[in-house]
């Protein structure tokens, strides 16, 4: 469980491969730690769909990264917001929000 307005509470999203074989394909994930860093909680992936920056169409100059971030709120949980090129027909990339509550 996560423990929300304790000093020490970290929490970290990232994009990452994992589910690619071709390392091409990336999700978002988030992990926090209660302890300062010490430990961290399990992987949790918070997007529903990969996204691949190479395809036709991408926004190229903009890479994973460019436009993401993360918000912690002590009594509603962690807010994410990045932009990905999953949606068919994406000019460049949408921007996708995600959170995870307590």
């Amino acid at each position: 469980m996560l423990t929300q307005g304790v000093k020490g509470v970290i929490g970290l999203s990232y994009y990452d491969t994992r589910r690619d074989p071709n390392n091409i394909k990336t999700d978002r994930y988030f992990t926090y730690s209660t302890d300062g860093g010490v430990t961290w909680a399990k992987n949790v992936r918070i997007t529903t769909a990969q996204s691949d920056e190479t395809k036709a169409g991408s926004d190229f100059g903009n890479q994973y990264g460019d436009y993401q971030g993360m918000a912690a709120d002590p009594s509603t949980g962690f807010h994410f917001s990045w932009t990905d090129s999953r949606s068919p027909g994406a000019q460049n990339e949408d921007l996708f929000t995600g959170s995870i509550h307590q």
